[in-house]
């Protein structure tokens, strides 16, 4: 059994995307100090389980980045990708990780379970990789209390199945639309009956961009 961690980023926001001026992205300074927080949290806690880890990138080629960035990705000998633009993530958010998927479906087929993580979030615990190890080897996700559906941010889910769904997925339906990849993942997993967990907490502090707050989930 093969498993990667898969970690989506936009490094580089657009300061013109309408996103971005409605107070729905994290730019300048905070951005980046968000990204290296997460990534020296995430990586230190997974360092035990020694996963093949990628980073796929859609806004900065890697000499492009912050030093203190590429250090941290050559450290921990994370490969970075970066080979799709961001076009539609400018206007919906998920559409953008539909593209940068779609761009990079022979890689997720590569392994028999993906751990997506954003690294902006911090860690807190990494009790949901453990109990994925230690127990029943099923894909695992948090139900959203407020709105719905199910989070993204940070999932596990075998990749034929990830595969199968985003292929389903029309990244530019859902940036006209702004439809809502937590439920469109929710309703793929019901329809195909496909056995998961959900749990009440994933140990993560997500920062709420609009809000501007920590939040844990």
């Amino acid at each position: 059994m093969s498993v990667a961690i898969i970690m989506m980023t936009t490094f580089r926001i657009d300061p013109e995307s309408r996103l971005h001026k409605a107070g729905w992205l994290v730019g300048g300074q905070q951005r980046k100090t968000q990204y290296i927080d997460g990534l020296r949290n995430f990586t230190r806690k997974m360092k035990k389980y020694k996963l093949d880890t990628y980073i796929i990138d859609n806004s900065s080629p890697f000499d492009e980045l912050p030093n203190r960035i590429k250090r941290i990705i050559t450290r921990k000998k994370i490969t970075y990708i970066n080979n799709t633009p961001n076009n539609l993530g400018k206007i919906n958010k998920g559409a953008g990780l539909i593209e940068a998927w779609k761009d990079n479906l022979n890689l997720l087929a590569k392994y028999d379970w993906i751990i997506h993580f954003e690294p902006r979030q911090k860690m807190v615990a990494d009790k949901v990789v453990d109990a994925f190890f230690q127990d029943n080897m099923i894909p695992y996700f948090k139900r959203r209390t407020s709105y719905g559906g199910l989070e993204t941010g940070f999932f596990i889910m075998r990749s034929s199945d990830m595969i199968e769904w985003i292929n389903r997925q029309d990244a530019q339906q859902i940036a006209n639309s702004g439809a809502s990849l937590e439920h469109r993942i929710d309703s793929f997993l019901r329809e195909k009956n496909i056995r998961h967990a959900e749990v009440t907490d994933l140990g993560l502090m997500w920062y709420h961009s609009y809000y501007k707050n920590w939040r844990s989930i």
